[in-house]
Formats: structure tokens, sequence, C-alpha cells
């Protein structure tokens, strides 16, 4: 806006010095606010890894409890093998509806429509990976006559996030921990 003003002339040019002075100042002030915002800001490497591996131990311990309060509730020790249990009956893959990585699986509500249709389970993928529409998720046997209330009930067993995160994934925070290392490394070269 000021260089609108700034006139060329012979006998009277005019350059607004006051403004002129005023914007190198505030650029100076920036480039101060900048210098103390890295000086101020800059990532502990330890403080990262310790979050991270906080977060670690803790899911570990999580999904530990899970399995404690898991066998408690199921005391069958002699289970069929999926194979022995399939034997020649048709079995069925229920998809996924939608595009993205599992967050977590809720195992509970996995067992509620199995054991109201009288179908046996098996999981096809885990809290964890990225998954394309259409890709199975679990297959069951015997395929029930109303199959589309029993899918259904059963997609409710599964989040979906566009994300990766911690629940019941503990690859991701060890996927963490390992970038953290790599990019590490490739500063010490």
């Amino acid at each position: 806006m000021v260089l609108k003003y700034v006139r060329r002339g012979d006998t009277d040019p005019f350059v607004p010095y006051l403004a002129v002075n005023f914007s190198t100042l505030l650029a100076l002030a920036s480039l101060g606010i900048l210098i103390y915002f890295f000086h101020h800001v800059s990532i502990n490497i330890y403080n990262v890894v310790a979050t991270i591996g906080h977060k670690l131990v803790g899911t570990i311990d999580d999904q530990i409890e899970d399995n404690k309060h898991a066998a408690k509730q199921d005391k069958r020790d002699n289970a069929p093998s999926w194979e022995t249990v399939v034997g020649s009956r048709q079995t069925r893959s229920i998809p996924a509806d939608v595009t993205g990585y599992i967050q977590s699986i809720g195992h509970f509500r996995l067992v509620e429509p199995a054991e109201q249709y009288n179908v046996c389970l098996k999981l096809e993928r885990r809290a964890g990976p990225f998954i394309m529409q259409g890709s199975p998720l679990l297959t069951y046997t015997p395929a029930v006559k109303v199959r589309e209330e029993f899918e259904e009930a059963a997609l409710e067993g599964f989040i979906f996030r566009q994300q990766r995160s911690p629940v019941q994934n503990i690859e991701y925070l060890i996927d963490q921990i390992n970038q953290v290392a790599a990019r590490a490394l490739t500063e010490l070269k």
C-alpha cells in the first residue's frame, strides 16, 4: 500500500519514510519472534520417546487385562479348531462396509450376535491395518438364513477411523518408536 504513494519526480520525489521505517521495524520484530519461537519450542527427543513408551506400556497392560477378563468369561479350554467346526459346512465372509483403519474390535459385540444366531466366527483381520471397502473382516459358519441382520450386528463390533491410533494396536506405537530412531540415525550421518 505504501508503494502506491512513492513517486519519482525531478522536482518533488515523495517517499513515505515513516511507513517504510515502521514496516522495517515490524519485519525485524517478526524475525525476533520467530527466533524466540524456535528457541523455546525445541522438541526434546527424550520426552517424545518417553511419552510413546508410556503409551506402549499402558496399551500392553490394557491388552493383558482384557485377555484376563476374556479368559474369566470363557472357561472352555478344549474348544475345537476352525477347521474342525467348518468341516464340510458352508461358510460366508462379511466384507467391510467402509474404507479405513480398524481402530478397535469389540469382541464381546461379536460374541452376542454369534450366540444369538448360533454361528461360529473366525476373525480375518485384527485391529490396526488399513482395510479397503469389500475386504473380508470375518468368516462365519453355518451361513444363517437371516444373514443381513446377523452381518449388520457383527459389523457393529468394528470401529473404523481414517488415521491409525494406538487403541488395540501395539504395533502402531512400536512403529512410532522405530520412526524416531530412524530419523535420529539419519541426523547422525
